[in-house]
């Protein structure tokens, strides 16, 4: 059996993890301005992270995500921007690697 991809098996629970977000920032709570977006989310996907961090990282779009990932599913059913197996972990381990970890705000365009 082939070794376990943090990047692509929803399940493994790399030692390598990035810290994973405990709070969402809503800011307004059942948004529905963007009506063809609110019909098609699982949930609004917020930002996360200290609002005066040195960094700003803006996705186009929450992640679509893997609902049946233990932890690292996505912000369409996490509701926390950039929190999806692949490419959630991969900015926050990048960051967190060049000292942006606990200085850095995540967020999505819509």
């Amino acid at each position: 059996m082939p070794a376990s991809d943090p990047d692509t098996d929803a399940d493994a629970a790399g030692t390598d993890d990035p810290t994973y977000p405990t709070g969402r920032n809503v800011l307004e709570p059942g948004c529905a301005r963007c009506p063809a977006l609110a019909d098609s989310r699982e949930c609004i996907s917020w930002g996360t992270g200290d609002r005066d961090a040195s960094i700003v990282v803006v996705g186009e779009a929450p992640g679509r995500g893997t609902p049946d990932a233990d932890r690292w599913r996505g912000g369409n059913w996490t509701g926390k921007a950039y929190t999806s197996r692949h490419s959630g972990r991969r900015i926050r381990r990048l960051l967190a690697d060049v000292g942006y970890g606990d200085d850095a705000y995540y967020t999505n365009a819509v």
